[in-house]
């Protein structure tokens, strides 16, 4: 019974048109012939559809009544019903069930493979019962099939338009059998205008499901001539080739309805559903697929001429085909292979890139899952044999570049070329892989202070490489044809055009966050050589703007560890560069800290950062120590933490566990320098450094726990000779490299290992003049190279006071050496006045001209006076820093012997020295000068 319904909104409407008793309502679609309607049936009540002629075409009135006459012979629960027909002035409309759905055709890409099968089932059973009544459809295809209901068993297809059904029971004068239809869809024998029955109509269920499944009819053509000469010459191809997940079930009943002999299709649309419910059920279809002898047989039918002429020659080129079908065989598994691989590899790659994308999370998960599949295809390479190599190798080659495992992914690839799988996208795939390795490298070679001849050496042997290979690629796009332009412009040293491309790249991709990194990158390779050449503040700029990006990449994949690690590596890189001017600050280093550890969050078993996250506790150490805080607690955690991974087989990769064991060597050092400064052991810290120390190449940073060493030894009264004879040893064979021998790092050590050797020989035996005079040399050197450099002004005031002191006791000249040391104290203290070691540089000049001009009859006050300002200005820096105390206490015992009222300095020496053993207990000069204050003009400051 109808369900009476109220009269919809949109019927309530005064203008509504009408046909007749129905009103009528929204388009719901449009064709070639006439165009369909929502309609309200006054009558009866109920919604409906309407389809109204759009011409005037008489041929086209009978086609309206003869689907309203064909139509409305059928009953079946797949079939839209006819309810009517009737004029709207002289216009013919029918009305017809309402279906609530969308056309297969639109449907389609969210539907499964299941879903697909049960609506063609139901089709087909439409069908027969059509064919039973005498009709076939002659115009079936996805957009006449419309499906109601959600994904799964609820929905259900109506299968409408039967404008062009042909009635076999009854004469038709009006159309013959003229060729109409869409020609994707029509039978071989429907195209040339022949005479057909039902099986025509299961060729087009056979054509559509053909669609349906592979995305594209089994013919295609703008013309129907071009239709009929293809399915006159050529096979379809078979659905595996297209989708090789496609079941070989399903391809052997598609191909079945497609046959060009229509005794050779199934014989009746029951026949086919039934097939296709034994599909969906898991049983044996009747459908057996083609042979090949049938195929040839075929052929020879269509090629009558052809088929003579080979059959000649058949027994003579016998071998020559077996070897032919073997070739084409390969190069089928290949071509199935790269494309199933391929979708593989590229569903996992994205996967991966979604994750990055999402907010911070552990990204080891998504990784394992692209490990898997990666394995899979291993498996799969294996049992397809040699064809598939390339493919597999290619598509491993691309996972191991999603994971930045480059080494690895830099192996299959070139094993996809070496297999012949010589496509554009292998050759893109390598030269991405050789840049990032360079990269890489080239982040490790800056942390380790590698020389330059050895970047250069690494740079050519993968640069050149990756350019080749990038040229090569030619147009490819596997990730943007713009990006990967930029990448070249980048190593070939072209970074205004690289900046170009990327920042096109990322207008037509702005999701593509790599490119951003790229950006940075760009920037971040000159970033440090200007530094070095330029004022801090222009470095600094470019600094700003490579960060910027790098928190462009940051907002677009959150959970990217790699951005984090390049965001603190930046931050890190540039603080202690700019401290080298004296620029100190904490918070890049805490910033830089926060980052990494973020980045170890999102990817806990990082060797990399794990190798690189201590850098950032070493750094604060170092300005805690500047500043009078003691790191040895701080700096001790970090060190045995990474020593938690202190055997080779904690790493996989060579250069981070390289960098790991120079990163706790230096942290250690840190440790034994804060122990030495506060009056505590070094012992164990120095073990632990040594320990690494032994394990690595020669590096700079060694050279200070050497002179460490060699000042434990001498505090203790033990013969420091052959430490310091081994420390120049070492600074000579650092200085082979020539782009490390003119560094002003390198001179600054070299000079700082010279002054406290003299300052140790001129202690302890009266000697070290010509010591003293390589260190300021080395330290001039410095000083003329790069004026800004703090680090040397540490040293140099101090190595010309002691020259000062040494020509004073040998009766010479004192002078020349005191006004350099006065002249470049106050360089120092210029270029940071809130640094201690500058005023404890500066305050040792004052003393040496202070004890210049008392030797000389002068009047030393002022100059005492200048000394002591530079003490406090140092105390107040930092004050903990014994050796501040320590020239106090000197200082005022050379005031004593020269002042009317010894005592009053005398009590500011042994204020002094108690206030500096307080600080560090062992340290011998303050129990020396204690003993001094006895006899003051005997005291040998």
């Amino acid at each position: 019974m109808t369900e009476l319904r109220p009269r919809p909104l949109w019927a309530l409407d005064p203008e509504c048109p009408r046909a007749d008793r129905y009103l009528l309502g929204p388009e719901l679609g449009r064709g070639g012939m006439g165009r369909v309607c929502l309609g309200w049936d006054d009558l009866l009540r109920r919604t409906v559809a309407i389809k109204l002629l759009l011409g005037d075409d008489p041929e086209w009135h009978v086609r309206l009544l003869r689907e309203a006459q064909n139509q409305a012979k059928l009953v079946h629960p797949c079939i839209c019903q006819i309810y009517d027909v009737g004029q709207a002035g002289d216009r013919p409309y029918i009305a017809m069930q309402l279906v609530h759905g969308q056309s297969l055709a639109e449907l389609r890409p969210h539907l499964s493979r299941t879903d697909l099968v049960r609506i063609m089932a139901d089709v087909a059973s439409a069908l027969h019962e059509a064919h039973q009544a005498g009709l076939i459809h002659r115009d079936l295809k996805p957009m006449n099939i419309l499906v109601e209901g959600q994904s799964g068993e609820l929905m259900k297809p109506f299968v409408v338009d039967f404008g062009l059904a042909r009635d076999l029971r009854a004469p038709d004068l009006t159309l013959s059998w003229a060729v109409m239809g869409t020609p994707a869809f029509m039978s071989p024998e429907q195209a040339r205008g022949e005479p057909m029955g039902p099986t025509s109509d299961i060729y087009s269920l056979g054509a559509t499901l053909y669609s349906l499944l592979s995305g594209a009819p089994p013919y295609e053509g703008s013309t129907l001539g071009g239709i009929i000469s293809q399915q006159e010459h050529t096979t379809v191809s078979p659905l595996r080739r297209l989708n090789w997940s496609i079941p070989k079930d399903l391809e052997t009943i598609t191909l079945k309805c497609l046959e060009r002999d229509p005794g050779r299709r199934y014989p009746t649309a029951f026949a086919l559903e039934e097939d296709l419910r034994r599909w969906l059920a898991g049983e044996p279809i009747q459908a057996q697929p083609i042979s090949l002898l049938g195929q040839l047989q075929r052929w020879a039918k269509r090629k009558p001429a052809l088929a003579r002429t080979t059959a000649a020659g058949l027994l003579a080129t016998v071998g020559l085909l077996v070897w032919n079908y073997n070739i084409r065989t390969a190069a089928t598994v290949r071509e199935q292979a790269a494309q199933r691989f391929g979708m593989e590899i590229r569903d996992a790659e994205h996967l991966l890139r979604i994750e990055r994308m999402m907010p911070s999370h552990d990204i080891r998960p998504a990784e394992a899952r692209l490990l898997a599949r990666m394995e899979a295809i291993r498996k799969n390479m294996a049992q397809l044999g040699r064809p598939a190599d390339g493919p597999g190798h290619y598509a491993l080659g691309r996972g191991f570049l999603a994971l930045r495992k480059y080494p690895e992914a830099s192996r299959e690839l070139e094993a996809a070329w070496q297999a012949g799988f010589q496509a554009s996208e292998v050759a893109y795939g390598l030269g991405l892989a050789l840049l990032k390795q360079y990269e890489e490298a080239n982040l490790l070679a800056g942390a380790q202070h590698t020389p330059m001849e050895a970047r250069q050496k690494q740079r050519s042997a993968l640069v050149p490489p990756a350019l080749q290979w990038l040229t090569r690629a030619g147009g490819a796009t596997v990730d943007h044809p713009e990006y990967g332009a930029g990448l070249v412009a980048h190593a070939e040293g072209r970074f205004s055009e690289a900046d170009q491309h990327y920042a096109k790249a990322l207008e037509e991709a702005p999701w593509l966050y790599e490119a951003w990194i790229a950006r940075s990158t760009n920037v971040y390779g000159n970033t440090f050589t200007d530094l070095s050449t330029s004022t801090s503040e222009q470095a600094h700029a470019l600094v700003l703007r490579s960060e910027a990006m790098l928190q462009r990449a940051e907002q677009l994949a959150p959970s990217d560890d790699a951005v984090l690690f390049l965001r603190a590596n930046l931050l890190t890189s540039e603080a202690i560069l700019r401290s080298a001017r004296n620029d100190r600050r904490r918070q890049p280093y805490l910033d830089a800290h926060r980052l990494l550890e973020r980045a170890l969050e999102i990817r806990p078993d990082s060797e990399q950062i794990r190798a690189f996250l201590p850098n950032t506790s070493m750094q604060l150490g170092f300005l805690m120590l500047s500043t009078g805080e003691d790191p040895a607690q701080m700096v001790r955690r970090t060190a045995l933490r990474l020593e938690a991974f202190s055997s080779r087989e904690a790493w996989s990769r060579e250069q981070d566990w390289i960098v790991a064991k120079n990163t706790l060597h230096n942290l250690w050092w840190v440790v034994a320098d804060a122990d030495q400064r506060f009056g505590r052991s070094p012992d164990e810290a120095l073990d632990h450094a040594r320990r690494w120390r032994e394990q690595v190449a020669p590096d700079p940073h060694h050279i200070f726990t050497r002179l460490l060493e060699a000042k434990v030894m001498a505090d203790r009264g033990q013969y420091p000779g052959h430490a310091y004879s081994e420390i120049q040893a070492a600074l000579a064979g650092l200085g082979t490299a020539p782009e490390l021998r003119d560094s002003s790092f390198y001179l600054t050590i070299c000079g700082q290992a010279l002054l406290e050797q003299a300052e140790w020989e001129w202690t302890h035996r009266r000697q070290g003049a010509a010591t003293v005079a390589k260190a300021i040399a080395r330290l001039e050197a410095c000083r003329t190279r790069e004026p800004h450099f703090a680090y040397a002004y540490y040293h140099l005031p101090r190595a010309h006071a002691l020259a000062a002191r040494m020509a004073l006791a040998a009766g010479q000249d004192p002078w020349p050496q005191v006004q350099a040391a006065v002249a470049t104290a106050r360089q120092g203290q210029a270029i940071n006045p809130g640094n201690a070691q500058l005023q404890l540089a500066a305050a040792d000049a004052q003393l040496a001209e202070g004890q210049a001009r008392a030797a000389a009859g002068q009047d030393p006050t002022p100059t005492w006076a200048a000394c002591r300002a530079a003490l406090a200005a140092g105390e107040r820096a930092n004050p903990r820093d014994y050796r501040l105390a320590l020239l106090r206490a000197v200082l005022e015992l050379a005031a004593a012997e020269k002042s009317v009222d010894p005592a009053a300095h005398l009590r500011v020496v042994e204020a002094a020295c108690r206030a500096g053993l307080v600080i560090k207990r062992d340290e011998p000069r303050f129990q020396q000068l204690l003993a001094q204050m006895a006899t003051p003009k005997t005291g040998q400051p």
